[in-house]
């Protein structure tokens, strides 16, 4: 793989009249790439491939740079925690989205990265303009769901985000990502997703006129590229690459669609991975279409082993919950805006619909009884609020507040409900109230640095929770109903999300970056709490997801979501280069 790697990176680049060459590689990388979208972008001069992944040692989330002079990646600095990069129209910079949603711009040349923005971004992709402005998705985070609201971009420099599309809801628009600025500043090429969000049949590429301020679908596809040679590079759902014909300055298709190839690898949420460079180079991640149904629940050890709960189950799953004796999980089909809430009898039995009203219903949890299943729901005006229906489907469900919330749970003893306000409450924050008493909630943790993240410990005395505050964000604990304004304790150091308690209230476990892992510190929580050693239970298997996960009531094992494997049970890990695509594409389409 190296030689291969080496002899494809080290040729001159190719003059117009050099054949046209293709080669394979396997990138390992990109084998562990856990992201919607493109995991990869070419330097305009086609001399620099940025990849987001482990790289080949597996040691460290983050870019890796491989230049065409060199045999082996390097690290970019400041490029941890990336996704979805692109470059900068001169080559020296790359772009990109964090996790935690931070729109970031990092230098080739060894310059301090640089934050333009915290918030009101999402993860979908971007793209650097000849305008001098980056183009991304915006929206309103929340902490297992993102409400995007259009594109938005920020001056180069920085600056306040501009709103640059508005979803048309009567269309069904729920997501605009993928930005592809044209040049001059003209318009922004992106992808539309409709109600039957990330389904790939569903997806249409758009052109925002930003001169009007209006936008309009031109074709199917999941990926759009620009090219100088006219034409716009689309990835459809089926894996074939086709060039449409395009007038950057009337925003319009010239002609119909030309087929070029097939075998790009679209996996079940839409996504792809494709770079075209100015030059001519194209690199694409190969093995055709996935299904829809790309993300299944499976059982994982303390060791990191992995098992299957039910090979025949599968879908857009998210955010899983047990039932206090572990014979049903409750989990989030679907992202936001439109989700619902289905019950599945472990392991093999059935996987029943639980919701129906509303567009979105997702970010589940169980009443202490497990009879019942407690999740978020917009199906009354005023915002996401929570709601309580029998796990069984019987009966409606009941509103358990009038306050708009990101998170709730009951405490075990079903005495307490827990959860996180809407950021634009008046008070933002973490709060409890008691079920059974008309009283005022109970403010714990004041929004200042994006806490969320809740949990309380088995004997309900004290809640895990995560916040900004040091900077990346950490698991706190905090006395419970006393809340962080008596006492507060840091327990994760270089990042931590998504606390969990063992069973018996001895251990807390937490997700830990570059690379993704489960960390277990073992904890005394009597009369006051202290965190003891942390020590790593194991790296994330390859496809496992942090979209969520559990403990099992016996504490012997997790529940996660992992990305099934593609076609032939690949994992995204090989790559197409083609040397001197131009020459192919004009021979293709008759020039």
């Amino acid at each position: 793989t190296a030689a291969l790697a080496a002899w494809g990176w080290l040729r001159p680049a190719p003059h117009a009249a050099t054949p046209v060459i293709r080669y394979r590689l396997l990138d390992r990388s990109l084998d562990q790439a856990q992201d919607y979208g493109s995991n990869m972008a070419l330097s305009p001069d086609g001399d620099v491939l940025v990849r987001a992944g482990y790289g080949d040692s597996g040691a460290r989330f983050g870019l890796w740079v491989q230049r065409r002079n060199q045999l082996d990646a390097t690290l970019l600095p400041g490029g941890q925690d990336a996704h979805q990069p692109f470059f900068s129209p001169d080559g020296t910079h790359v772009g990109f989205i964090t996790m935690r949603r931070a729109l970031r711009v990092a230098s080739l040349g060894g310059e301090p990265t640089v934050t333009l923005v915290d918030s009101g971004v999402v993860r979908g992709g971007g793209s650097w303009g000849t305008d001098g402005y980056i183009y991304v998705t915006g929206g309103n985070v929340g902490v297992e769901t993102a409400s995007p609201s259009g594109l938005v971009r920020i001056p180069e420099s920085g600056g306040a985000l501009q709103v640059v599309t508005t979803l048309d809801t009567a269309r069904g628009e729920v997501y605009h990502d993928f930005p592809e600025a044209l040049p001059g500043g003209r318009g922004v090429l992106f992808v539309v997703s409709r109600d039957r969000q990330y389904v790939a049949e569903d997806m249409e590429i758009a052109v925002a006129d930003l001169a009007k301020g209006t936008h309009r679908a031109l074709l199917r596809g999941v990926q759009v590229r620009w090219t100088p040679t006219g034409y716009l590079l689309v990835v459809q759902a089926d894996g074939r690459l086709v060039a449409a014909p395009f007038d950057p300055n009337r925003l319009e298709l010239t002609g119909p669609a030309v087929p070029l190839l097939e075998g790009v690898r679209v996996d079940g949420l839409g996504s792809a991975d494709i770079a075209i460079s100015a030059s001519g180079r194209l690199v694409y991640g190969a093995g055709g279409a996935e299904t829809t149904a790309s993300l299944e629940a499976v059982w994982v050890s303390h060791d990191g082993s992995v098992s299957f709960i039910d090979s025949s189950w599968a879908g857009l799953l998210f955010n899983p919950s047990l039932s206090p004796d572990g014979s049903m999980m409750a989990v989030q089909v679907g992202v936001a805006p439109t989700a619902d809430v289905w019950v599945k009898h472990l392991d093999r039995g059935p996987f029943s619909r639980l919701t129906f009203d509303g567009r979105f219903n997702g970010v589940p949890s169980w009443t202490s009884d497990g009879k019942s299943v407690v999740f978020l729901s917009d199906r009354e005006e005023g915002g996401v609020k929570a709601y309580r229906k029998r796990a069984d489907g019987s009966g409606a469900a009941t509103r358990l507040s009038g306050v708009e919330m990101r998170e709730v749970q009951y405490s075990r003893d079903g005495q307490w409900l827990v959860y996180v306000t809407a950021p634009n409450a008046a008070n933002p924050g973490i709060y409890a109230i008691r079920v059974r008493q008309d009283t005022t909630p109970v403010l714990l943790v004041p929004r200042r640095y994006d806490e969320n993240g809740i949990r309380l410990s088995p004997d309900g005395r004290w809640l895990a929770y995560t916040s900004m505050e040091s900077g990346p964000r950490e698991v706190f604990v905090c006395p419970f109903p006393g809340g962080a304004a008596s006492a507060r304790w840091q327990v994760s150091v270089e990042g931590g999300s998504q606390p969990r308690w063992s069973p018996d209230g001895r251990e807390l476990y937490y997700l830990a970056p570059n690379p993704d892992h489960v960390v277990a510190v073992s904890v005394m929580a009597g009369s006051t709490f202290s965190a003891g050693e942390r020590h790593t239970l194991f790296n994330l298997p390859t496809g496992v997801t942090t979209f969520g996960w559990e403990v099992t009531p016996d504490g012997r094992r997790f529940t996660m979501i992992r990305a099934r494997a593609g076609p032939a049970g690949r994992n995204a890990r090989e790559l197409v280069v083609v040397e001197n695509f131009f020459q192919e594409l004009r021979a293709k389409v008759g020039e």
